[in-house]
């Protein structure tokens, strides 16, 4: 399950915000509900960070099932 998660003034996966089944799912939602500047790869293959004007993560989507 792909899982979106904002950053709640403290964490970058701080609130989660929705589930999604597939990727593609989970990145038409961003693009109509989260605003942001770019989107960056995380450490792990199955990570994304969306990050703002300056480069500070925003929000978070993780495949739950690939992380541990």
């Amino acid at each position: 399950m792909w899982e979106l998660w904002q950053w709640n003034g403290h964490y970058s996966r701080g609130r989660k915000v929705t589930r999604f089944k597939t990727k593609q799912a989970v990145f038409e939602y961003v693009k109509k509900n989260v605003a942001y500047h770019k989107i960056a790869r995380g450490s792990r293959p199955s990570e994304y960070f969306l990050e703002n004007e300056v480069g500070l993560a925003v929000a978070m989507i993780i495949n739950s099932r690939e992380i541990k």
